[in-house]
């Protein structure tokens, strides 16, 4: 299995994006009674681009997908059946075994 290196630029990136979300999570949960909890945070970062989407427990969805140049958001909501079947289908992951991978 092949490991790709990161540079310390996207390392960088990677800790900022990290300190971002933390610090709007918990900004946001002190305006309101209930702080956020996520169900899913992806992302995926390659050299070129990076893609991440993140899915709370109210079903709010924020896709971000960009490069260096230009960075595309989109926001929206799951349905409530989409955001149950989101959660069986992630629990279903604690059960993948590496030989099940390969």
């Amino acid at each position: 299995m092949a490991v790709a290196r990161q540079t310390p630029g996207h390392r960088y990136f990677r800790t900022l994006t990290l300190a971002a979300v933390t610090f709007l999570a918990t900004a946001n949960g002190r305006s309101e009674a209930k702080a956020i909890t996520y169900v899913v945070r992806l992302a995926h970062e390659v050299s070129a681009s990076t893609t991440c989407v993140l899915v709370d427990d109210s079903g709010a969805l924020h896709l971000e997908s960009g490069d260096r140049q230009q960075t595309k958001v989109y926001e929206g909501e799951v349905s409530a059946a989409q955001l149950d079947a989101l959660r069986r289908n992630l629990g279903t992951l604690f059960e993948v075994q590496q030989a099940d991978i390969e």
